[in-house]
């Protein structure tokens, strides 16, 4: 079956997390003037371009789909859906660097949270290594965010679970790689999310025993692969690939090196662009199984996106604490 024929079916039954949604997207807040002036006025309006996902969706009702989904916990389609809260949740955390508002805050960290807690409807998969790395992504900025004292003790635990998930999630990969008996796809988007699994275990992980063998695994199956006319699912996972190497100062394989140094996108989907552009032009009120939670998902994969091939790179965690005078630091803090 091709990718898109696979997506729409798993779309049609494999429904929206909607236990997850509900709380991710129950409140949109209020929107106002980004502060205070030393803000970058280039990171407000990156900020500003991914808001445009919570506007539309954060007072949307997923309720309709939330059966559906708990009836089919396995379905190979989930990752893609449980995706669509972490979108919700780093919409939220970018409020929260805006304005200051801790309720921002404990939205996204509720996001993030239920994702973590929820691994059976979407781990152990082809594609969960892709949920993983951005599920690791979006602690890794939660760990870079200021005055943040009243949640520090949910941010330790979050990113324990995040550290917990991201090696149980890369064994069970690699060992399905190395054993004969088991069947491992080869599709470009099952590739790629496995790729981006293992970068991100190696980068956090790299006092584990297994992570020469992460690294090892994610630079043969990155080494593999032509950037050109890729799946916007194959391009976002590379993309979140190339972010785990650079956030940690890892080298990058020269797939990924000639614009690493650059604040342009480094990858695009040739044969598909609508990776960067949004679905949605209005607020959605209802999210169903079918054509609005086909959208939802497309337009969460665009803040992905964004994240990862631009606001990342320029902005890594924590840099929205650092004085005027201060460089940005070159790694994210420790998870």
């Amino acid at each position: 079956m091709d990718t898109k024929n696979r997506r729409n079916q798993s779309l049609g039954h494999a429904t929206a997390l909607a236990c997850i949604l509900v709380l991710a997207a129950s409140s949109v807040g209020a929107i106002g003037i980004d502060g205070p002036p030393r803000r970058d006025p280039v990171r407000s309006r990156q900020l500003r371009a991914m808001d445009v996902f919570l506007a539309n969706y954060g007072s949307a009702d997923f309720q309709a789909v939330q059966g559906a989904l708990e009836a089919s916990p396995t379905d190979a389609g989930n990752p893609e859906i449980v995706s669509i809260a972490l979108s919700l949740g780093n919409d939220y955390l970018g409020r929260f660097e805006r304005f200051g508002n801790s309720d921002d805050l404990a939205r996204a960290l509720e996001s993030f949270e239920a994702v973590a807690a929820r691994r059976d409807l979407w781990g152990g998969r082809a594609r969960s290594g892709a949920v993983v790395a951005y599920l690791d992504m979006s602690v890794a900025r939660v760990n870079g965010e200021c005055e943040v004292s009243g949640f520090q003790d949910r941010i330790n635990a979050l990113s324990l679970a995040a550290l917990s998930l991201t090696a149980e999630e890369a064994t069970a990969a690699s060992d399905a790689e190395e054993s004969s008996a088991l069947s491992v796809s080869s599709t470009p988007e099952d590739n790629a999310a496995r790729a981006a699994l293992y970068v991100w275990a190696a980068s956090l992980l790299s006092d584990d025993p297994r992570a020469e063998q992460w690294r090892v695994n994610a630079g043969r199956i990155v080494t593999g692969f032509s950037l050109d006319c890729q799946s916007d699912e194959t391009v976002l996972a590379l993309s979140q690939a190339a972010l785990g190497y650079e956030l940690f100062g890892k080298e990058l394989p020269d797939r990924f090196r000639t614009n690493a140094t650059s604040h342009a996108r480094r990858l695009s989907s040739t044969c598909s662009p609508s990776i960067g552009v949004y679905q949605t032009s209005e607020p959605v009120s209802v999210v169903e199984p079918g054509e609005t939670l086909a959208a939802a998902v497309h337009d969460g994969m665009v803040v992905a996106y964004d994240l990862s091939e631009l606001f990342l790179r320029q902005f890594p965690p924590g840099s929205q604490c650092l004085d005027d005078e201060e460089d940005d630091p070159k790694h994210p803090r420790a998870l």
